[in-house]
């Protein structure tokens, strides 16, 4: 299944302002996470295996603020 700009900006869009509750129903949990020097943390979600396109989304005081996607490396 290929992914188009538009479905990876409606999906960061519906992200964006989400609380990890939310996140963690439809996505489950993190399948890995990072802490930024305490002042946010960062949690990874593989998107398309088979692409290998993953996504992270970035809180603020359990807020998601940002959405990034991108291609794991080989």
């Amino acid at each position: 299944m290929a992914t188009d700009g538009r479905s990876l900006a409606g999906l960061r869009n519906a992200i964006l302002g989400s609380g990890k509750p939310q996140i963690a129903s439809v996505f489950g949990p993190p399948h890995s996470a990072a802490i930024r020097g305490g002042v946010g943390d960062t949690w990874y979600y593989p998107l398309q295996p088979r692409e290998k396109l993953a996504m992270a989304i970035s809180f603020d005081d359990g807020t998601a603020r940002e959405v990034e996607f991108f291609h794991a490396p080989d």
